[in-house]
């Protein structure tokens, strides 16, 4: 039993330390007659990307893209049309470039005044 409970707890904490977030990405629509699809590359390195896209979106102007590990990501986005050609690659956008980060930390904590309170 306490195997059990110890690797329910190792379990919980790993969820709880594999962070994630939502990101959306939007952009502007191809006017091509023959669009028949955006395709979405994700790197974790700048302006390298594996040849399969982790998507391909039939329409729209928008993805959100569920439980992304947390870090920092990198995406292009290109179009295809009817004929499976496709075009280069949109600009890069990064999660980088989302404020994910805390404030800095409070300066030093100090006591200014205590007051004692009378006892009956």
């Amino acid at each position: 039993m306490k195997t059990l409970i110890l690797t329910l707890m190792l379990l919980t904490w790993a969820a709880m330390a594999h962070a994630s977030s939502d990101v959306t990405l939007i952009w502007d629509p191809v006017t091509d007659q023959d669009l028949a699809a955006y395709r979405l590359y994700k790197s974790d390195q700048p302006g390298t990307y594996p040849s399969q896209p982790v998507i391909t979106i039939p329409a729209g102007t928008e993805i959100v893209m569920i439980e992304v590990d947390d870090g920092t990501w990198y995406f292009v986005l290109t179009a295809i049309d009817h004929s499976g050609n496709e075009s280069g690659p949109s600009n890069e956008v990064t999660t980088g470039d989302l404020d994910t980060f805390p404030p800095g930390v409070p300066g030093m904590l100090r006591t200014k005044s205590i007051r004692k309170t009378p006892s009956l």
